[in-house]
């Protein structure tokens, strides 16, 4: 996929082709792991936009606005107290 260089603190840059494939831009969290012998760096998620994606996945699969997916959420949870 391409080539880059270590410097001497360590850092790698990450070629624009796969940050440009990955939409990293500056600023953005990348997490970094290890698996054998590669390095794998990813684009880190936060919490909060992985609990958007269930509420709007959760909204497309009942058919329901934001409002009335929370309200029908609510409603389970008053039920069951």
């Amino acid at each position: 996929m391409g080539f880059t260089r270590v410097t001497k603190k360590g850092q790698v840059t990450i070629p624009k082709k796969l940050r440009d494939r990955l939409n990293i831009k500056e600023g953005d969290l990348v997490e970094v792991s290890l698996k054998g012998n590669y390095i794998i760096i990813k684009k880190a998620v936060r919490p909060t936009d992985r609990l958007l994606g269930l509420a709007e996945e959760l909204r497309l699969k009942h058919n329901l606005s934001s409002v009335e997916l929370v309200r029908e959420m609510r409603t389970e949870d008053e039920e069951e107290i």
